[in-house]
């Protein structure tokens, strides 16, 4: 029985070892099935993806290509558009030419190519040889000496090793040329090279490579560019060597126009197109007809022979290399234009000698300060040669031609005078001292600069009152007392008065060429000058009383107090007619004594000043004056 039990025991344990396996297989099975569940889904999944990404893909081709179409388009409407602006733009110039001067026209156009088709068209042949003899050298035609060809086989040397010269690495190369060529010259030229290739210093827009001076000149080129055009005498354009000179012609012409425009009192200009084979000279002239210009180019001359690196055979001599490589015909040219006396270049727009002493070796030009009827003014700050310690600023004044000479010269004298007959003291709190002069009547340079008055204040009017005393009793006649000849000290404590170019000394029986102010001249002055006109055999001239500035001097207080004489006066100085501005100051003037008392019985008293001199009167009627809010015209 036992037996039997145990075979029992070991069935029942097997049937549950093979039921264990058949669950452990059936567990594998779910797992092997559920894993291969879940790779399905993976790969579903993935499938899906790479089809999402595809489609991604696909429809960001596809907005690209929609994307290239639209730019495309619009580069196409804008192409369009620039074409019919451009065409807009010539039918507008084109109109501006038959309602419009040359030279407005001319500031208006900014490109180079327009410049040249509408306002140039043609340009005439420039012999540079028959105009270079028709004048004379300063060097004697002793140009290649041996300083000089060592410097041009120096910048021949540089431009030839350079495979692909850029106009950068050329307006290098010429600097250094030029430089050095005009520091051998020495006193054998009158020019001095500027490198204005980074300025705006013509017309504000156009920035020429470089430009000449005289070389008694000094300029503050960072500070002085948009005055430079005033000083240039020549000036010159570098190219590339693949850039034909012939087309530049259509850049430096525009140049030399607009220079004449702004150089009023000149008639011709020269300047030239240079790369490193060739250089063509050009000249602009004023025409025989109001506004009108004629235009001239030379041929392009070639400036040296062989010109390849593996030509260029460095161990000869310098007289073999001229003989061999140098064209000398155009560097005798290019020379003699560079050592010319001032009769070639004709710059005339200041009358300036190229061997004046602007005190070159001390100060620079820094600014330029104002534009009168017979001077320009400037600036002028102390260089790095001056040594001297605390050195304001002072100002030259240069006189725009020869025939204004005299005036220069008589404000030197006028000025002197005050001088020697107040003391430096009491001069000193009036007027502007003169540092330098030229005797010939050229330029003057004040010891200090002074600033524009805005308005005249209480002690500032009084100020004006004393200085008008001082002239009164040095018997001087300073004759163009207005707003623009008074001026403050730099602390904007003293009111001074400038400009003695038309004083004169006081004399009782001598008449007078009419000069200096009139609008705020007195009423006996105008109707004087006003017969002038009107009757032929009337002289031109005027018995200037001792008292004449006294009335002026009222006239600008009326002018600086008053706006609405302000507006008005304003308004006459802008009338072109010098006949309608009298006639027009002289009815104001009338008008104003009419309505307003105090400015009546203020000419009295200025009427009654050689009887009995009241000047504390004078000044407490004027304080009275400037409390009336307005005055009636």
């Amino acid at each position: 029985m036992a037996d039997g039990a145990d075979t029992s025991d070991e069935k029942e344990v097997l049937k549950l070892k093979i039921q264990v396996l058949r669950e452990e297989r059936l567990l594998e099975q779910v797992k092997i099935q559920r894993e291969k569940e879940i790779t399905r889904r993976e790969v579903a999944v993935e499938k899906e993806k790479r089809k999402g990404e595809v489609a991604v893909e696909k429809e960001k081709r596809k907005r690209e290509k929609e994307k290239r179409k639209r730019e495309k388009e619009k580069r196409k409407r804008e192409k369009e558009i620039e074409k019919e602006r451009q065409i807009t733009k010539r039918m507008k110039i084109e109109h501006q030419v038959s309602s419009s001067s040359i030279n407005n026209l001319a500031k208006l156009i900014s490109d180079h190519d327009d410049f040249f088709n509408i306002i140039i068209k043609n340009v005439q042949s420039l012999d540079i040889n028959k105009e270079l003899n028709d004048n004379v050298c300063l060097y004697d035609n002793v140009y290649l000496n041996e300083s000089t060809i060592k410097i041009i086989r120096d910048y021949h040397n540089k431009v030839s090793f350079m495979l692909k010269i850029n106009e950068s690495d050329l307006q290098v190369a010429l600097n250094t040329l030029i430089l050095d060529l005009l520091n051998s010259f020495n006193d054998c030229t009158l020019l001095k090279y500027v490198d204005t290739h980074k300025f705006k210093c013509i017309n504000e827009k156009f920035r020429p490579d470089c430009c000449f001076l005289y070389k008694n000149v000094n300029i503050n080129i960072n500070t002085g560019g948009e005055f430079l055009q005033d000083f240039m005498v020549c000036v010159g354009e570098f190219k590339k060597s693949n850039n034909s000179p012939t087309g530049s012609s259509g850049q430096i012409l525009p140049y030399l126009h607009l220079l004449l425009d702004v150089q009023k009192n000149r008639n011709k200009i020269y300047g030239f197109f240079v790369n490193n084979e060739q250089i063509t000279f050009v000249c602009v002239k004023k025409g025989s007809e109001s506004d009108s210009y004629d235009y001239y180019q030379s041929q392009n001359l070639y400036l040296f022979g062989g010109y390849s690196k593996e030509s260029v055979n460095m161990n000869i001599t310098d007289e073999e290399w001229k003989n061999k490589y140098l064209n000398e015909v155009t560097w005798s040219i290019f020379i003699n234009f560079l050592t010319m006396n001032e009769k070639f270049y004709e710059y005339t727009t200041l009358n300036i000698d190229p061997y004046d002493n602007f005190l070159v070796n001390e100060y620079d030009i820094e600014s330029k300060l104002g534009n009168g009827l017979t001077s320009m003014v400037y600036l002028l700050v102390k260089n790095a040669n001056n040594s001297l310690n605390d050195i304001k600023p002072c100002v030259i004044k240069i006189s725009k031609d020869i025939s204004y000479e005299k005036y220069f010269q008589n404000e030197v004298q006028r000025t002197y005078e005050l001088k020697q007959l107040n003391g430096l003291e009491k001069f000193n709190l009036f007027f502007q001292d003169i540092l330098n002069f030229s005797p010939k009547g050229r330029f003057i340079i004040f010891e200090s600069q002074l600033k524009r008055i805005k308005s005249l204040k209480l002690t500032h009017l009084k100020q004006l009152i004393d200085i008008i005393q001082c002239l009164y009793e040095s018997n001087i006649v300073h004759r163009d007392i207005r707003p623009q000849n008074l001026m403050l000290d730099s602390n904007e404590i003293c009111l001074k008065l400038i400009d003695f170019s038309f004083a004169i000394k006081y004399e009782t029986a001598i008449e007078s060429s009419i000069s200096g102010t009139t609008t705020y001249a007195s009423q006996e002055l105008l109707t004087c000058y006003l017969k002038s006109f009107s009757t032929e055999s009337y002289s031109r001239s005027y018995h200037y009383e001792r008292t004449f500035d006294w009335t002026c001097a009222l006239n600008v207080i009326i002018y600086m107090v008053y706006n609405n004489v302000k507006h008005q006066l304003n308004a006459i100085e802008e009338l072109s007619e010098t006949c309608l501005k009298a006639e027009w100051s002289l009815e104001l003037w009338k008008t104003i004594e009419k309505k307003n008392k105090i400015y009546s019985d203020l000419l009295n008293l200025i009427n009654k000043l050689n009887e009995s001199p009241d000047f504390d009167g004078f000044k407490d009627k004027i304080e009275n004056l400037i409390l009336i809010k307005t005055i009636k015209i």
